[in-house]
């Protein structure tokens, strides 16, 4: 058997709300719902989506949790589009004027349904 990807977990309370939000906000593929977390195909790396005790609550609504020690950056075909799901689905990617360029890409930061930070990539041009 092959060795997974590279891995990035993410701990949630609200664990159906977090996976809804990666898969259908950031459009990241479905890999395998397991017994104890969901993984999600984030282009070459794998996102876990893994529940979390109660007392992990985030406030309501959550604050981002700017101070996090990992920030997944997640390819994504349309920022524009992101942001849009993600408003419906209780994250934010933030306001275009929050863009930025970098390398072939353009960026923006953004936090899902429990606060955890994250950065959305776009083909630039």
């Amino acid at each position: 058997m092959e060795a997974p990807p590279p891995c990035v977990v993410i701990f949630c309370v609200a664990y159906e709300d977090v996976v809804a939000f990666y898969r259908d906000a950031l459009s990241l593929p479905l890999v395998s719902v397991e017994e104890s977390h969901t993984i999600l195909d984030a282009g070459g790396m794998w996102l876990i989506v893994h529940p979390a005790a109660a007392e992990w609550a985030a406030a309501s609504p959550p604050r981002r949790r700017e101070a996090g020690a990992v920030k997944p950056m997640l390819n994504v075909p349309s920022i524009a589009d992101a942001r849009d799901r993600a408003a419906k689905l209780g994250g934010v990617v933030d306001p275009p004027e929050a863009e930025w360029p970098w390398r072939n890409v353009i960026c923006c930061k953004g936090h899902d349904p429990e606060g955890n930070v994250f950065e959305v990539m776009q083909p630039a041009g």
